[in-house]
């Protein structure tokens, strides 16, 4: 048990709340949306006091984020992180510098399918949220806006127009986080096919 400082006045702690806002806030951290001040002529057991103290710095990166998202409705709309969230972070500066562009149809589904790749399933559906989170992510690393709700459209609409069925499959609900796919590396040569014969 750590020994209190004389004349410190106890923290009042309960664990649940410890145990869910620390992580949260080292998340954060990790993100760039915060930092831990940590005074570089410390060592030892004072160095380690500063890191785990509950001092934090907001970075000029969080206040460009939420200068981005502050201004708009996005907040109040409850899917604004499926609809606009890769463009906040490219406003933001947390991506590539000098900002990007939307992703086009094509390139959306590339960043989907190399996204898919590294989350398939071996067995059975994908959740398609899980490949369309990552594709918006790698997106951002080179430039390219590609919104989770850009792809949940793309796929929805082979999903109601029954198109392209031998390339991808579906399982599940519309909604981006029930919807389940099969997604063959041929779909996109064949939405490319199709859009050159239409």
């Amino acid at each position: 048990m750590r020994q209190r400082q004389p004349g410190a006045a106890a923290r009042k702690t309960t664990k649940n709340a410890d145990h869910q806002a620390i992580p949260r806030f080292e998340q954060l951290v990790d993100l760039g949306f915060l930092s831990k001040p940590v005074d570089p002529s410390k060592s030892g057991h004072d160095r380690d006091r500063e890191r785990k103290a509950w001092t934090f710095l907001v970075t000029a990166e969080a206040e460009r984020f939420a200068a981005a998202t502050g201004g708009e409705p996005w907040l109040t709309d409850q899917d604004w992180h499926r609809r606009s969230l890769a463009s906040a972070l490219m406003s933001a500066g947390l991506s590539v510098e000098g900002g990007g562009r939307k992703a086009t149809d094509l390139e959306a589904l590339d960043l989907f399918l190399e996204g898919y790749e590294k989350v398939r399933r071996p067995a059975g559906n994908t959740p398609f949220e899980s490949a369309a989170v990552l594709a918006m992510l790698l997106g951002l690393q080179r430039g390219l806006i590609a919104e989770v709700e850009h792809l949940h459209q793309l796929f929805l609409s082979l999903k109601r127009e029954g198109r392209l069925e031998e390339h991808v499959s579906f399982a599940a609900g519309n909604e981006v986080e029930r919807m389940f796919v099969v997604v063959q590396p041929s779909l996109r040569e064949a939405l490319m096919r199709e859009r050159s014969t239409s």
